[in-house]
């Protein structure tokens, strides 16, 4: 019957100092709380989606890091536009980033693209 006692006492200290080791020593901390991230887009996913913005059209080429920028009005609202586009669909751009403009209005003294090559 000693025994029996003894092992009773043994193992309600040391469940004892599990829980003051648990509880009081080691705190259980709240996890904190989930900051929501504006999720940023990548340039490919957005322009896979949708490759016509206004009065523009985008066509991303990921091996070159290069936007081309089709426009019909003035280059001034084109670049307008694109820097619309990038704010609205919350798109950071790289420094690698090259946007290249290519107007379909030409000027009737400019010969046309690869003329006398």
């Amino acid at each position: 019957m000693k025994k029996k006692n003894k092992l009773l006492f043994i193992s309600l200290l040391i469940l004892g100092l599990a829980f003051v080791v648990f509880y009081l020593i080691i705190p259980v901390r709240k996890a904190p709380e989930k900051v929501e991230e504006v999720k940023v887009n990548s340039l490919q996913e957005v322009l896979l989606q949708s490759l016509t913005y206004k009065d523009i059209m985008l066509e991303y080429r990921k091996e070159a890091e290069l936007v081309v920028v089709f426009y019909n009005e003035s280059l001034s609202l084109a670049e307008e536009q694109v820097k619309e586009f990038f704010e609205e669909n919350n798109i950071k751009k790289s420094e690698n980033l090259k946007i290249e403009y290519i107007g379909s209005a030409r000027d009737n003294n400019e010969p046309p693209a690869g003329f006398g090559q």
